[in-house]
Formats: C-alpha cells, structure tokens, sequence
C-alpha cells in the first residue's frame, strides 16, 4: 500500500558514527556571551515556574478541595524519598569531579558548566512540583510553599556555581 510504495532516496543518517572523536565535535557554545544569555533564558524559566505552581495550588489549599487525605500518608514518603534523592543529585552533579570532568570533555568548559547549571535546575524545579502534587492530596499551602522556597534557594544557590564557573573564562579579546 502506501508504505509499502516509499522507498528513501537515500540512506538514513541516524546514527553518528563511532569513529568521531569527543574532541572533534564542535563546542556547544561559541562564546562566553552566548552561554551566560541560554543559561539566562532556562534559569528564569526555571526559576519562575514555581510561581505557577503556587498560584494553581491555593484553590485547593484555600478551598479546602484537597483529595483524600488518606493519600497523604501514602504519597508523603514516598514523595521525601524521591525530593531526598533529587537533592543529594544536585549535590553531585555540583560538586562531583567526575561529573565535571565529562561535562567539560564532551562539551568544552562552557558547555560543560551550562550543562550543570541546566540539570540542577531541572531538577531543582522538579521540588517545587513534587510540593505541589503534596498540596492537591492535602489541602494545605504549606508544602507547595516550603517546597517552593527550597527549590529557590537550591537556584540561587545553581547559579551562583555557574557565575564562579564562567568568570574563570577568560573574555575573547
């Protein structure tokens, strides 16, 4: 039938071939300039979603339209378990040397930072929305609210690893 009259006209490329070397892909950024305006734009949103989370949860805090709170002891473990694990990923996507390294070998330095800076935000961000799945089972503003406050300190706290980082780089001249 239909699928059985198109043939390519050519091979698919989908696959990069193994002989490529890391070090002759292209950097991810050229610039210092370019890398500091991408890591504006994802940390802003990053930044700025929690907001939402918190607007969208005080019906359900203020109206007492949470779900069963039967749910809540159930969730709530489970919840500060994964929230726990987020974390201690955050540190070592930081701070781990390892990490670091493959980062800055398969992306250049700023590549490697913006990368960093990128996953500890996502994951940073994903806090605020375990706080927000915690709001609608219960009812109750508090746990968006801390949950939100912490994964903005967590941000602050991202970025400014990122700003040390990309000082270090010297400006092209």
């Amino acid at each position: 039938m239909l699928c059985e009259s198109f043939k390519p006209t050519e091979p698919s490329r989908q696959y990069i071939s193994s002989e490529v070397e890391v070090s002759q892909l292209p950097e991810m950024f050229p610039d210092k300039h370019s890398a500091v305006r991408r890591a504006n734009i994802v940390w802003g949103l990053h930044t700025a979603s929690p907001i939402l989370f918190i607007f969208g949860s005080i019906p359900f805090g203020l109206g007492e339209m949470g779900l069963d709170p039967t749910y809540q002891s159930l969730w709530l473990p489970f919840i500060l378990a994964v929230s726990m694990s987020d974390i201690v990923i955050i540190f070592y996507f930081q701070f781990g040397k390892k990490i670091e390294g493959i980062c800055e070998r398969r992306k250049g330095i700023l590549g490697g930072a913006y990368q960093q800076l990128s996953v500890s935000s996502r994951l940073s961000m994903s806090l605020s929305i375990y706080g927000f799945v915690l709001t609608l089972f219960s009812g109750m503003l508090i746990y968006v609210l801390a949950y939100s406050a912490f994964a903005w300190v967590l941000l602050v706290w991202v970025r400014m690893r990122f700003d040390s980082k990309i000082s270090m780089v010297d400006a092209p001249s």
